[in-house]
C-alpha cells in the first residue's frame, strides 16, 4: 500500500511538472528564423511606398517558386507592417528585360527578393516546402548604397493542416506564401507612421 502510494505521488509531481514546464514554454516569436544582416538608414528614411521587384533566382540555382503568389504575398506582408506596396502590374508595367531599375515607379524604396532555394519536393507528399530566401529594401534615391534592411531566412514550412481546410491546389499555394512572406517580415521593423514623419 505504502509503495502503491509513493508512487501514485510520483506520478502526480511526474505531471505537474510537465505541466509547468508546459506553461513556461514561450509561443514562437515570429521572425525569429531570419538573420538580419542589416537596418542601416531604414528608421531615418522611413520608406513608405514600396515596390515589390520580380523574384531573383542567381544562377545555378534550380528552383521555380510562384513568382507572382510570392510577391503577393510580400506586398500583403507589407502592408501589415505599415508600408504601401504598390500594385505588381503597375511595377511590371516597368520592367525592362526582365530586370526592374529603382525608381522607375517613383516609389521610395524596392524589395528585392532573391530565392536562392524553394524546394517543394515534399509538398506532395507532407505539404511542406523548404526555402533559403534573402531580402533587401533598397533606397530608390541611392539604389547602389547599403540597403535600408535586408535578411536571410532559412526554413522549413508545413501546411498540412491549411490543405485540411483549403479546397483549391491555387489557393493552399497562396496561403503557403502568405505565412512565407509573413514570418520572414515579421523581423522588418514596423514603419513610422506617427505625425512628422514623412
Amino acid at each position: 500500500m505504502y509503495d502503491r502510494a509513493r508512487s501514485a505521488s510520483r506520478s502526480l509531481l511526474g505531471v505537474l511538472l510537465v505541466s509547468l514546464a508546459a506553461c513556461a514554454t514561450l509561443p514562437d516569436q515570429p521572425g525569429r528564423q531570419v538573420e538580419v544582416q542589416s537596418v542601416s538608414g531604414l528608421e531615418a528614411r522611413n520608406p513608405a511606398d514600396i515596390a515589390v521587384a520580380p523574384l531573383v533566382i542567381p544562377d545555378g540555382v534550380l528552383a521555380s517558386p510562384p513568382q507572382k503568389a510570392v510577391r503577393t504575398a510580400f506586398c500583403r506582408a507589407l502592408v501589415k507592417r505599415r508600408y504601401t506596396p504598390l500594385a505588381i502590374d503597375f511595377v511590371d508595367a516597368r520592367v525592362v528585360e526582365a530586370a526592374y531599375s529603382p525608381g522607375s515607379a517613383r516609389e521610395d524604396a524596392v524589395l528585392e527578393i532573391i530565392v536562392h532555394s524553394w524546394d517543394r519536393s515534399l509538398w506532395e507528399v507532407r505539404t511542406a516546402i523548404l526555402v533559403d530566401l534573402e531580402a533587401r529594401l533598397i533606397d530608390a534615391e541611392h539604389p547602389t548604397a547599403e540597403p535600408l534592411w535586408s535578411g536571410r531566412m532559412t526554413q522549413r514550412f508545413d501546411f498540412a493542416s491549411e490543405r485540411n481546410r483549403i479546397v483549391t491546389e491555387g489557393a493552399l499555394l497562396q496561403e503557403a506564401c502568405n505565412q512565407i512572406a509573413e514570418e520572414f517580415l515579421a523581423a522588418l521593423p514596423v514603419r513610422d507612421t506617427s505625425a512628422g514623419r514623412p
